[in-house]
């Protein structure tokens, strides 16, 4: 399936918010979730690089396993992992731990139902893969 482009959606209907207040320039602990190790290890370089704190899941299962021992603050999830999909991780996510972790979709998946559909499951926000550097940089901003 090819990539789909989050381009020409709605930026008011769609947000992209900057998840973390004005103090964010401080480090976050982050967990990056995506069955392909060399997206998700390419993510969280990219995020070391930022100075965060990051962790790495390569399911939705291990995901939810490492956000009950070590809460992050964000988590960058995609949406079509093995044993529990993003959409039932956030889901579970909100029902264990509320609004207190922020959680945005990174997926191949970006037409505005999948959007709509991540955003539903309890997503706060949601990019298209590939992630562009500046994009993922401004969930930090």
């Amino acid at each position: 399936m090819p990539l789909a482009s989050t381009t020409g959606l709605d930026a008011e209907q769609f947000p992209l918010p900057a998840l973390l207040d004005a103090s964010s320039a401080k480090c976050r602990h982050v967990l990056v979730v995506d069955d392909n190790e060399d997206a998700a290890e390419s993510l969280a370089m990219l995020l070391r690089l930022s100075g965060h704190q990051v962790d790495v899941a390569y399911n939705g299962m291990c995901a939810l396993a490492r956000v009950r021992a070590h809460r992050p603050d964000v988590v960058l999830c995609d949406l079509g992992l093995p044993e529990l999909s993003g959409f039932d991780f956030a889901r579970a996510i909100r029902r264990e731990h509320g609004a207190v972790i922020r959680l945005v979709a990174i997926s191949g998946y970006a037409e505005p139902e999948d959007v709509r559909r991540s955003l539903d499951a309890g997503f706060d926000g949601h990019l298209a893969k590939p992630a562009q550097p500046a994009d993922v940089e401004r969930l930090f901003a």
